[in-house]
């Protein structure tokens, strides 16, 4: 009977964590960078997912980063999490 008791535990354990993953989902990258960012800078940066194909990734990244320059690093910042954080969808 004791076993029964620990079996029924453990299912309902295993439920509640099911539960929980449910509600509380991994961050992508995009959002842990930008909570990251948020907590080391102050600045709190919302990045909304690209809409490109995850195929372009590998053309994509490159190109931003080459265009990446001292006065437009932020906005190429974004779209670069954009990007990530669509490919983690």
């Amino acid at each position: 009977m004791l076993a029964s008791i620990a079996g029924k535990l453990e299912g309902r354990k295993a439920e509640i964590e099911k539960w929980e993953e449910e509600k509380n989902p991994p961050l992508s990258i995009g959002q842990a960078w930008s909570g990251f960012l948020a907590s080391v800078t102050g600045n709190v940066i919302t990045v909304a997912p690209s809409k490109s194909a995850p195929s372009k990734l590998s053309s994509d990244v490159p190109a931003i980063l080459k265009s990446m320059t001292a006065a437009n690093w932020k906005a190429k910042r974004t779209k670069l999490l954009a990007l990530l954080s669509n490919e983690i969808h």
